[in-house]
């Protein structure tokens, strides 16, 4: 395109070229400026420009014109478009309003490019019915821009094209390589050429391939050249077929080795693979540019949504609990104190689950009244800030509230993220917001500041073109880069060909009917600007498996246009394992990063520590873990909990069961309804630290309580029957009565232990997680070399020997052995209390002996030398369904072992030479 336009050079200034995309007219311009140097350059625009007005004096805002949609939704009776809404919503609120607006403004955008309207679209649909509703709701805005004295954006934009004339000084249009135009710069053209002004289009093509195309230059697929026919043009070898986003990125820098910069051309055809490329290609020393941008400004527009949504409703928490993690949020209110703050704001959240801001302010004013706390005062500042703020938006005028905030994040110099785009954006919309208020309008809490975000357009981030070297070309920006290296990475369907034409709106045979773009003409558009780049580069393409998110991705149709055994070939190579993938997608490749661990070795057992018995089952899944989650405190958080985890809902039946058993009566009674009621009334005495007014999941989960407390009333009447009575509750081994094992002091909790006056004692644990257990399977495992051993293993009828991965009721059981001096080992066994009614039940260890309980006692013994030797490596390996509940498994993909470093790995592995040494040790 450049050369052709250099051979005019004398002609350029009289020249309108017409390019695909703003970066493409970039990339032209540049073209040129390098082959000549100083020169009086075309003037170079966008299909687009053609039907934009000159003037937005009278015509509606976008702002303006959505909430004419929305406000004529909102006021239409309930039935009168049954075509269009056969089933009422439930509410049509703002947001249902404005997410219609939305759909029925891409319809009508998408129909204008045409110069088509709703009653055209109806000739040629079978649902007319339905395109006669959104006519009469079309002419409902219509009279609302009228009444308002504006003009429908729409119609001013055709009023734009049929009106358009050339800028003084140009004498014609070059049409540069654009396939697929809008329909309606066509018609510019069309009018504009019959009228004497010269329109020239270049295509990008060999001459032979000139009835390919249409005289405006889109490709066709007619009896002479049927693009969508043709044979893949790239051979399989050029094909590559990655993992995932590092692979692809990885690949893209290998096809470009040896090469300078200018030399290459990187097409970007799946967007979200753009991060993965400026990552690696920045690594790499050539530092990437996405022309698209970074989408910006998004963590201020979503605090200010959710200051929207508590505007609208105030006894709701998520919104508030958004605003206070917020990124922004400390630049705005000051750092001081603040990560205080939120330590206190998780613990309130962890524990008492608030449902509204005003519960939180509760909560945290009670706090500090107890005493004095750095980051309870600092919440309760912040929490009155949101509140001032959810006040200012939720009465007033909405536009002094909506100019009060851009004053106070201008004084406060507070960075949108967005290089100032947003906070221009807000201001501009501020005196169409003060229009609309005018009238009248607007009267709902907070639907001002929703209207104003919906409205908003798309806002990216252009930093880092100054220090690029390479961009990112998009799909229709190929045919004007330079470079004859070429790579097309993430040539996935649904990018190339492009699927967004896909509407419900609009099916294939309207498309046709009205000659509107549709799938095909991309389909076709598409096969031609593949054929043309690989004809004129040397071109390598690279299909990934999955996106960064895991998603899969599927290669283009374009990649599988062959017959016969080609076409088997080539579907077997796109459906393969990706050599590099090492037979798993990872979410994330942890690369040359690694933990450096500089802590000191600190053994767990130091002396003054006493042992619990879910300490040593934690020792046994996992040493190391054991070590960064019980020495190192390392712990996941929840910031999302909207409900009691299985923690709290455990503790919830077990508060209640513990009382159960410490009412004499109640541990008498053998009536059922008395006992289910004490229950019940217990648990709801605990939920009401979440407040009078439960949240829906709270309410769930009381009732999924009540429904297994009932079961299990039942059955403890039928135990009582039976002869069995509780005769203690929550024994706390450790503060109620000392117990040592190898010198080290135990600390557990015995849930409960029954007497019968012939089948002697008994000692219980309950259960409350939404499955079943069985107690041997729970305590027992197979042995492997996958996990270190502490002991012999128990016999099997088959197989491998059993060893334990738990300890926690065989130690029960032995400390009530000799604590009541009993000859025989007491029965051991789990209240079960799962979500399966038929399931509640109590599950006894049958075949629990003195044998199994003495090989417990001897791995207990052994568990405490070594964690007083502080050995804690290797890392377990999880794999299968272990590895889906590993809470460092986001931290390292790959495996903790590769994933740590530092003196206290040395220390731990020294540790680990010496105990085994010490093992094999005759």
């Amino acid at each position: 395109m450049s050369a052709w336009l250099l051979e005019r050079c004398d002609d350029l200034a009289g020249m309108l070229v017409v390019v695909p995309t703003a970066q493409a007219g970039r990339l032209l311009r540049e073209a040129l400026a390098e082959a000549a140097g100083a020169l009086i350059a075309p003037r170079v625009v966008t299909p687009e420009h053609f039907f934009r007005p000159a003037s937005q004096d009278g015509i509606a805002s976008r702002l303006e014109s959505r909430f004419a949609w929305i406000e004529v939704l909102r006021g239409m009776d309930a039935g009168s478009t049954p075509a269009l809404f056969p089933v009422e919503p439930v509410d049509r609120s703002f947001a249902w309003a404005a997410g219609v607006a939305e759909e029925i403004d891409k319809v009508r955008n998408t129909l204008s490019e045409s110069s088509k309207d709703f009653a055209e679209a109806r000739g040629f649909s079978p649902e007319k019915d339905r395109w006669g509703d959104m006519i009469e709701i079309e002419r409902r805005v219509q009279a609302r821009f009228s009444r308002w004295k504006l003009t429908d954006p729409l119609a001013a934009k055709l009023e734009a094209a049929a009106g358009f004339e050339l800028p003084p000084g140009v004498r014609e249009i070059v049409v540069a390589g654009v396939p697929d135009p809008v329909p309606l710069a066509v018609e510019v053209w069309a009018r504009l050429g019959g009228a004497g002004v010269p329109v020239k289009v270049l295509v990008h093509a060999p001459v032979g391939e000139s009835e390919g195309f249409d005289e405006w230059g889109r490709p066709q697929d007619g009896e002479h050249s049927a693009w969508t026919k043709r044979p893949t043009p790239l051979l399989k070898e050029r094909v590559h077929l990655v993992a995932g986003p590092t692979e692809l990125a990885a690949q893209a820098l290998r096809c470009f080795s040896g090469k300078a910069s200018k030399e290459v051309t990187l097409g970007l055809c799946d967007p979200v693979f753009g991060p993965a490329l400026e990552s690696a290609f920045t690594e790499a020393g050539w530092p990437a540019f996405n022309p698209e941008g970074r989408t910006a400004g998004s963590a201020m527009i979503l605090m200010l949504r959710s200051f929207a949504a508590l505007a609208q409703r105030r006894d709701i928490w998520e919104p508030v609990a958004t605003i206070l993690r917020s990124p922004l949020l400390p630049e705005i209110v000051g750092r001081k104190q603040f990560h205080a703050a939120l330590k206190v704001l998780d613990e309130i959240e962890k524990a008492y689950l608030p449902a509204s801001l005003a519960r939180v302010t509760e909560i945290c004013a009670a706090r500090l009244a107890e005493k004095p706390e750095e980051g309870a005062e600092k919440l309760l500042k912040v929490l009155g800030w949101c509140e001032s703020w959810r006040e200012r938006f939720a009465s007033g005028r909405p536009s002094d509230a909506l100019a009060g905030w851009l004053a106070a994040m201008r004084a406060r110099r507070i960075d949108d993220a967005a290089e100032g785009q947003l906070l221009e954006a807000l201001a501009e919309a501020v005196p169409h917001v003060e229009r609309l208020e005018d009238k009248g309008l607007l009267e709902g809490p907070g639907e001002a500041l929703e209207l104003v975000l919906a409205s908003l357009e798309t806002l990216r981030s252009a930093s880092g073109r100054e220090d690029s070297v390479i961009d990112l070309s998009g799909w229709l920006e190929l045919s004007h880069a330079p470079g004859a290296r070429l790579v097309l990475a993430g040539m996935h369907e649904g990018c190339v060909p492009d699927g967004n034409l896909d509407d419900s709106f609009l099916p294939q045979v309207v498309r046709e009917g009205l000659k509107l773009r549709d799938p095909n003409s991309r389909h076709v558009r598409d096969a031609y600007l593949f054929h043309a780049l690989v004809a004129s580069h040397e071109t390598d393409v690279i299909v990934a498996k999955v996106d960064a998110v895991g998603e899969p991705r599927r290669p283009s149709r374009l990649l599988l246009s062959a017959k016969g055994l080609e076409l088997a070939e080539r579907v077997i190579q796109l459906s393969a394992s990706p050599p590099s993938s090492a037979g798993r997608l990872l979410p994330w490749e942890r690369g040359e990063w690694l933990l450096d661990l500089k802590d000191e070795l600190k053994p767990y057992l130091n002396g003054e520590r006493k042992l619990s018995p879910s300490a040593i089952r934690d020792y046994l899944y996992c040493p190391f873990r054991f070590y960064l989650k019980r020495v190192l405190k390392w712990q996941p958080h929840d910031a999302g909990k909207l409900e009691m985890d299985e923690l709290d809902f455990g503790n919830l039946c077990h508060d209640a069961l513990e009382r159960m058993g410490k009412e004499p009566a109640i541990v008498e009674t053998l009536d059922f309804k008395v006992l289910r009621q004490f229950l019940w009334d217990t648990m709801d005495e605990r939920l009401a630290r979440y407040g009078s007014n439960l949240s829906l999941p709270l309410m769930v989960q009381r009732e999924a309580a009540r429904t297994r407390m009932e079961r299990f009333a039942e059955l403890e009447i039928g135990q009582r029957h039976e002869g069995w009575r509780t005769k203690n509750v929550e024994l706390n081994i450790g503060k109620d009565i000392e117990w040592e094992i190898d010198g080290q002091s135990i600390s557990m909790q015995i849930d409960r232990i029954d007497f019968h006056p012939e089948l002697g004692w008994r000692v219980l644990d309950y259960k409350t997680s939404a499955r079943a257990d069985v107690p041997r399977s729970a305590h027992l495992r197979r042995s492997s070399e996958k996990r270190r051993e502490f002991g012999a293993g128990l016999p099997a009828s088959r197989g491998a020997p059993e060893v334990w991965k738990n300890v926690q009721v065989p130690l029960y059981a032995a400390f009530v052995q000799g604590w009541k001096g009993l000859d025989q080992v007491p029965k051991i066994g789990y209240v079960n209390l799962p979500a399966t009614l038929n399931d509640v039940g109590f599950e006894m260890w049958e075949d629990f002996d003195a044998f199994k309980l003495d090989n417990a006692m001897q791995w207990s013994t052994e568990i405490i030398r070594a964690m007083r030797a502080g050995l804690h490596w290797p890392p377990v390996a999880l794999t299968g369904g272990e590895a889906g509940y590993d809470d460092f498994a986001l931290l390292a993909p790959d495996g903790l072992e590769q994933a740590v470093s530092g003196p206290l790995v040395e220390a731990l592995r020294h540790v680990a030479d010496d105990w085994d040494a010490g093992r094999r040790a005759p």
